[in-house]
Order: C-alpha cells, then structure tokens, then sequence
C-alpha cells in the first residue's frame, strides 16, 4: 500500500533514470506534447489490447508507453496526454453501444465542445452507466481525471510527488512498491485495456 512518505528521493531518483533512460535512446522528451491523432486510432488502441498484458500491469504500463510514446520529462504532460488517449477511447466504447452508423453530425451534438459528453467525466459516468466499465475502473478513471485536472488547471507546477495528488493516487489501491510514475502509467495501462475489451463486448452484442 502507498504510504504518505513513498515520495521520497529515491522514487524521484526512479522516475528520473527511467525517463532518462529513454531520453538517452533518442527520443525527444517534448515531442510528445505534440502527440499526432493517428495514436488516437482505434487500430493503434487496438494493437495495444491484442497485446494481452492484462495478466502483467508492469508490462502493460511500458507497452502502454511505447505505443503511445508518452515519455516526457514533465509529469503533468504525461497526465495530460494519458487522459486524452483515455478520453478518445472512453468516445470510441460508448458509441459502440450505440445505434449502430450515427451520422458524424449526430456525435458531433453528443462529444462536441461543450455537449453532453465532450467532458472526460462525463464519458466515463456514461461508460460506467451503460456497463462498458466496472466499479474498479471507474473508481480509477476518476482518480486519473482528478490527477490531470490538478496539473492542467492549477497555476504552478505539479509532479506525480505534489502531496494534494496522494489521496488520488490512494484511490487506485495500488499494492506494492513502485515509483509514482509506474503506478500511474500501469493503471492508465490497465483502464485502457479494460475500455477496448468493454467496446469489443458492446460491437459483438449489436452484430
């Protein structure tokens, strides 16, 4: 269980030389925030669940960002890119359920800016009510949204360290030990997972 002290300087040291480790491979930390649609694609998404990493959170978390390539020095740009590719497949899982073929327009007046669902809270509310995802998902997207909205919105900087985040980080009911980065990264991994397997069970009832 997370203690209020595991934020201590060797999970830094940890998440540090991790995304350090990747920096030194050539990749380019800021490159991101710049993340291209195509890694929202359901064909992307779905490579990532046929992976089957279900039965290990830690390989499900590096694959996770792998695929995405979401590795950035900045703990708030790795939130709130997670959140995003969460969001759109949240978008892709609902509409799964759905009258099958709704006109482009018709979602438009569903997921817009500023409509019922454009909200990440609002899809995974919706998600939860049409059953695409459990109590224990939904408990741990909520955790995520609170996370990414603490870094989005406030107006200084925030790590996955900053002690307002450790009551969030409680709800994901993460066992072990871990640096704060990889509890984060694996259960954005695992949610992932979970919304895809919700979406494919909803596209096989209405066929």
């Amino acid at each position: 269980m997370l203690s209020e002290h595991d934020g201590d300087d060797g999970q830094r040291h940890a998440d540090d030389d991790e995304l350090r480790r990747h920096d030194d491979d050539g990749h380019d930390a800021d490159e991101g925030l710049s993340i291209s649609s195509s890694l929202y694609s359901s064909s992307t998404l779905g490579a990532f669940v046929m992976s089957d990493t279900s039965d290990n959170p830690t390989l499900g978390a590096k694959r996770f960002f792998e695929t995405f390539e979401l590795w950035t020095k900045s703990h708030a740009g790795t939130a709130i890119l997670s959140a995003s590719i969460l969001d759109r497949a949240l978008r892709g899982a609902i509409l799964a359920k759905m009258k099958p073929g709704l006109s482009k327009e018709k979602q438009e007046r569903l997921f817009g800016g500023l409509k019922p669902l454009s909200e990440f809270a609002a899809k995974i509310d919706v998600a939860y009510a049409l059953e695409v995802i459990d109590d224990d998902v939904y408990v741990k997207l909520m955790a995520i949204k609170n996370i990414r909205n603490r870094m989005a919105h406030e107006p200084k900087e925030y790590t996955f360290f900053s002690g307002d985040l450790f009551k969030h980080f409680q709800s994901f009911n993460f066992t072990g030990k871990a640096a704060k980065l990889q509890i984060f990264s694996e259960m954005v991994a695992y949610c992932l997972e979970r919304i895809e397997r919700g979406a494919v069970s909803a596209n096989e009832q209405t066929t």
